[in-house]
């Protein structure tokens, strides 16, 4: 991080007008905080909505989404009817459908060579290691439940501790002006948040002014009452995104009311979020939620579930209807709904109908039409598998069938982790500025494996980024028998690895067993060819993958201007394996048959002067022991041993 600026800290404000170009000042917190105040408040309506959203989903009437007010709720909610809560039931089947996946970043070369390609692999170990030990999963299963209930899920990618930290941030800390965020892409940025002076003064109070300024911020704010126990200060962080590649417009600050305490020059092309929206809006920077398309279905399913709670208390009670003058006991009549006394009739017993069938009909078109609206069917919310589909394949049918409506949200939920993962890099090519042992602990082939940055640091323009799903395999075991024997008949994986599949479904580690001959003869071409350094090949290795990688390596290396004494290095790497391939044939080859006895042998072939004989021509064993040695040339113009 680059230090902290201190120049304007803790000073009076200077009584101008608020600047709302702020990274243009020196006095950032005089301005940015005062923008960040400005746009919070006429985004106050958002609040609200998102507010709304929330209490649908909790079926709460929840005071707020503030610090100081996502615990308190109103009287009323302690006192509620039935409820059908069809939001909850839509956007909890939603995310198991999507967020349980998870998306696997993987880096990958085009037309790069073995170095760069293993290097890209290492990266792809240490992304997946740096997610699994910042729970970035955890993390964005909650930021997809927030783009369903609010509309857009938002985590923060940030440096913390020498290593990449991933935090969910909830929709209303994040500030953007409308006008700048019409098209989606706002030039400007603000996140709101609370944090205990204590924190602060550890982080920034190494400064006296800095010290002074914090312990004089005024507790609270609009969502804290400053009589709280806990001592909250309201904290602004901002960005501004340079104008052009080579502004220095960027800025990025974290101010609270009465200092800077971090400022810094933002050259970045980014703001360290990754934004998740359920459906994207026509317009605007904030997404759709779920919450927000079926709001009016779940209004009117609690209107009916209301009209027929009171119904059944009010009109389905049960009477009996008791001549006034008649001589029958009224205790021995077992009722709980009353007795009506009327004359010259005897007692009759009536359970009226509380509500018309259609009231129940309708009731369910609205449930049926809420799963239709989100695109989910009934058996899958309430976890039911259909009738009839058996087989591993037809389940695995029904589930492309019906995630068909959820293709776009799903490309939008794997680009999230894709999104993420870029800004992790990002993050560690700054870390690894300050400290040159980054590293991450990854499973690797044994029980575990430590990944140095520098051994995956790669430029931007030396991979692209694909997304993966973390198993090939299907979780349930019919559709994980069926894909196995797929494998199986395709020759990707034998039997016995099949069987080990079902019960142990690491398909990572058999494909790294079936490609280890590859791997370990392209590691020596390529350590010959870069550096110059030879290393033989052995009888335990595949000599004809030795042979038929060594060719193509050499041709290859032979059009990019090699330096010739690695040529060389790869011609004698190519002969060695070559020799020693047919050493193993020759070792290999079938004993020659028995002679019986009495059998006349035909005398052996005669070498004609000057010419060698060929054993393999002559049908004879490739065996350099009894081949027939080449005469000697004769010359007039050579002595006579």
């Amino acid at each position: 991080m680059k230090p902290i600026l201190t120049e304007h800290v803790g000073k009076a404000t200077s009584g101008k007008a608020t600047n709302p170009r702020w990274w243009e000042e020196q006095a950032l917190h005089e301005h940015a905080f005062a923008v960040a105040q400005r746009i919070d408040k006429d985004q106050s309506y958002r609040r609200a909505m998102n507010l709304r959203y929330a209490r649908l989903y909790a079926n709460r009437d929840l005071v707020g989404l503030g610090v100081g007010l996502y615990s308190k709720a109103s009287q009323i909610s302690q006192a509620k009817g039935v409820t059908l809560n069809i939001i909850k039931s839509c956007v909890d089947a939603a995310a198991a459908k999507i967020a349980s996946a998870r998306p696997r970043p993987r880096f990958l070369t085009s037309g790069g060579d073995w170095k760069l390609q293993s290097k890209a692999k290492k990266l792809t170990k240490f992304m997946d290691g740096l997610f699994a030990a910042q729970g970035v999963y955890e993390v964005g299963q909650r930021s997809f439940i927030d783009s369903c209930v609010f509309g857009t899920g938002v985590m923060k990618v940030f440096a913390e501790d020498g290593s990449v930290a991933f935090e969910r941030v909830m929709p209303d800390e994040i500030l953007i002006d409308e006008s700048e965020g019409f098209y989606g892409a706002p030039r400007q940025m603000h996140q709101r948040k609370y944090i205990a002076r204590d924190v602060i003064l550890a982080a920034y109070g190494t400064d006296e002014a800095l010290k002074h300024a914090i312990l004089a911020a005024a507790p609270g704010g609009p969502d804290v009452a400053p009589d709280k126990a806990a001592d909250l200060i309201q904290v602004i962080e901002s960005w501004h995104l340079r104008s052009s590649p080579t502004a220095k417009d960027g800025k990025h600050c974290i101010s609270i009311a009465t200092a800077t305490l971090f400022s810094e020059e933002w050259d970045k092309e980014k703001f360290p979020f990754v934004f998740l929206r359920w459906s994207p809006a026509l317009v605007g920077f904030f997404g759709t939620g779920i919450a927000e398309e079926i709001t009016g279905i779940q209004i009117e399913i609690n209107k009916i579930l209301r009209n027929i709670q009171q119904a059944m208390y009010i009109t389905a009670f049960p009477r009996v209807y008791l001549d006034a003058a008649s001589a029958v006991n009224t205790d021995h009549l077992n009722t709980f709904g009353g007795i009506v006394k009327y004359t010259n009739k005897p007692p009759t017993f009536d359970t009226p109908v509380a509500m018309n069938s259609e009231v129940y009909q309708h009731l369910d078109r609205l449930k049926n039409y809420a799963y239709e609206v989100v695109g989910i069917s009934q058996l899958s919310a309430s976890s039911k598998k259909p009738s009839g589909l058996d087989s591993g394949r037809a389940l695995r049918d029904f589930q492309d069938i019906e995630s068909e409506r959820f293709i776009i949200a799903g490309q939008r939920y794997e680009q999230f982790y894709m999104d993420a993962a870029e800004l992790a890099i990002d993050v560690m090519r700054d870390l690894y500025e300050d400290d040159k042992k980054i590293f991450v602990n990854v499973a690797g082939k044994g029980f575990l494996e430590t990944i140095p940055w520098k051994d995956v640091n790669m430029e931007k323009d030396q991979y692209l980024m694909r997304v993966f799903p973390t198993s090939i395999l299907p979780t349930l075991p019919a559709g994980r028998l069926e894909a196995v024997q797929e494998m199986i008949q395709g020759q990707f994986i034998s039997r016995e690895e099949g069987v080990a599949l079902l019960d142990f479904p690491d398909l990572e580690g058999v494909l790294n067993l079936s490609t280890a001959a590859y791997e370990d003869v392209m590691q020596i071409l390529q350590k010959i060819v870069e550096e110059g350094e030879y290393e033989s090949p052995e009888q335990y290795m595949n000599l004809k993958l030795c042979v038929v990688l060594g060719q193509s390596m050499y041709l290859r290396a032979k059009q990019q201007n090699t330096p010739e004494d690695h040529l060389e290095l790869l011609r004698r790497f190519i002969d060695d394996a070559d020799a020693m391939l047919q050493q193993k044939a020759i070792a290999e080859a079938p004993p020659l048959p028995p002679v019986a006895e009495g059998t006349v042998l035909p005398p052996p072939p005669m070498a004609l002067p000057g010419l060698p004989i060929d054993p393999a021509a002559m049908g004879l064993p490739l065996d350099p022991a009894l081949a027939v040695a080449e005469p000697l040339p004769v010359s007039d113009l050579l002595p006579v041993a």
